[in-house]
């Protein structure tokens, strides 16, 4: 439940609609890291592909952002309903998709992740990239638990909390979401939000020192130093007691 020192999913949703009007593309690409996250976007794919791809399926994105995962949801197959707080990024995953062709492939709705407005097992496939701090965890994980059919899955990508260069990051930036007051997640979260899917859950982290690599971004340095460091942090992500520690999970929660 919201309290005084923290934002309700109103004042988040009226923050985003201002985040993501055109004005604001500079600060919008500041947080637009695909650039750095060719590894996790790889899994992604790989995760998006398996059990039988997403050609037909039912799939709720939560926070559709600009639209990019949309249309790549679209592209694939899958009929799309785009859920948001703030209206302003599910008006542009519709404009996106209408450009591309798509606009008979998606519906969308204004509402809150922890309250979905759909009748049990309506998904077989829900998908959300850095929503969840911004929700209650467990509020949410018992919505796709209801929401996801049997045999579904929800793919989710998420910031956790413990990596101290992020931390820092977080602490720092001129273009933080600090005024949202994000909760990240722990690997722990995570992992109790899977217990709710019969299925359990599958969880892979990612970039644990690499992230340093982000002080050079904009230079020709960047992406090189990137690449280095990933690959030498590479052992380090698949080591249980380093995992909680990395900046990012992509997980499964299967049903």
């Amino acid at each position: 439940m919201p309290t005084a020192d923290r934002p309700t999913t109103r004042d988040i949703g009226a923050f985003y609609d201002r985040f993501w009007q055109p004005e604001n593309q500079a600060v919008q690409d500041e947080h637009d890291f695909h650039g750095f996250q060719d590894s996790l976007e790889q899994a992604l794919a790989w995760l998006l592909t398996s059990e039988g791809g997403l050609d037909g399926r039912r799939l709720l994105e939560i926070g559709p952002g600009r639209g990019r995962d949309t249309e790549s949801f679209a592209r694939a197959g899958a009929r799309i309903v785009a859920l948001d707080v703030a209206s302003a990024s599910v008006t542009l995953a519709r404009e996106r998709l209408r450009a591309a062709g798509y606009g008979d492939r998606i519906d969308c709705i204004v509402a809150d992740a922890a309250n979905l407005p759909f009748r049990d097992g309506a998904f077989d496939v829900t998908f959300s990239r850095f929503v969840i701090a911004h929700v209650d965890t467990q509020r949410m994980a018992n919505e796709l638990a209801r929401a996801i059919a049997p045999g579904g899955r929800a793919i989710f990508v998420e910031p956790l909390r413990h990596n101290p260069l992020v931390s820092l990051y977080r602490r720092f930036s001129p273009t933080g979401c600090r005024e949202t007051a994000p909760r990240y997640i722990s690997l722990g979260d995570a992992r109790r939000m899977g217990r709710l899917f019969p299925r359990g859950i599958r969880h892979r982290e990612f970039y644990f020192f690499s992230v340093a690599a982000l002080a050079a971004r904009g230079t020709a340095l960047f992406r090189p130093l990137a690449t280095i460091l990933q690959w030498l942090e590479l052992p380090l992500t698949m080591w249980t007691p380093l995992r909680a520690f990395c900046w990012v999970i992509v997980a499964e929660l299967r049903r």
